[in-house]
């Protein structure tokens, strides 16, 4: 059990995972250890002992895992996707605790002044009163949606559609292992049948050459008669 948790720990710094930090990220790196070698991906050994792996169909070879990379971008996604909860809560939380921010940027002072005042200075203080109510509001739709927030956002959807491209490939490389299978299958059926048909020839000319023999040592045994 202490061999696998380190095993896990090792393919975890090999994905990328930073520990102790992201321990919540490890079950990515058990997931990489416990999946099976997709077909027709298989693994080979260089007359040093390092491993390195080949697939059949493309005749392509690699050092890395071929499901590595897939890993790698989960780890990312995951990553971003508690990095934008950690960054869009707190904002949310800004925007409702906001809401009487706008009255004391316009204390009540000024409405009375203007109340008080002649029409002229009424309509200047609204005016002002109305310009700073706007330019608060586009303050906070501004804080609401910083730069860091549509960064990660963007990061997110570029990762989202490298997993999906990752996916596909692991689509593919199952339909071959599909077809493979199928193929050896058939293979299979058409050499049962083969050695049944050559054993049956086998047998009929068994008994053909038995009776032949039979044949002959009956007519022997006439002439000697």
């Amino acid at each position: 059990m202490h061999s696998f948790i380190s095993d896990i720990h090792l393919y975890a710094e090999h994905l990328g995972i930073v520990l102790p930090d992201e321990q919540n990220l490890l079950w990515i790196a058990q997931a990489g250890l416990e999946v099976s070698l997709p077909p027709p991906w298989c693994p080979v050994e260089d007359p040093q002992g390092r491993i390195y792996y080949y697939n059949s169909v493309t005749k392509e070879t690699k050092w890395e895992h071929p499901l590595d990379s897939y890993y790698k971008a989960v780890v990312k996604k995951e990553r971003l996707k508690h990095e934008v909860e950690r960054t869009v809560v707190p904002f949310s939380r800004l925007k409702k605790g906001k809401k009487g921010f706008l009255s004391k940027s316009c204390p009540t002072n000024l409405h009375m002044l203007a109340a008080a005042s002649g029409p002229l200075v009424k309509a200047s203080l609204v005016q002002q009163t109305d310009t700073d109510s706007e330019s608060h509001t586009a303050t906070l739709r501004n804080q609401d949606e910083p730069a860091v927030v549509r960064d990660l956002l963007t990061q997110k959807q570029a990762l989202e559609f490298e997993l999906e491209r990752l996916k596909r490939e692991v689509h593919k490389y199952q339909r071959i292992r599909d077809q493979l299978k199928a193929s050896a299958k058939q293979e299979l059926i058409q050499l049962r049948t083969s050695s049944l048909t050559h054993r049956s020839q086998n047998h009929k000319h068994a008994i053909t050459d038995e009776k032949q023999g039979q044949h002959s040592h009956d007519k022997g045994a006439a002439r000697l008669g």
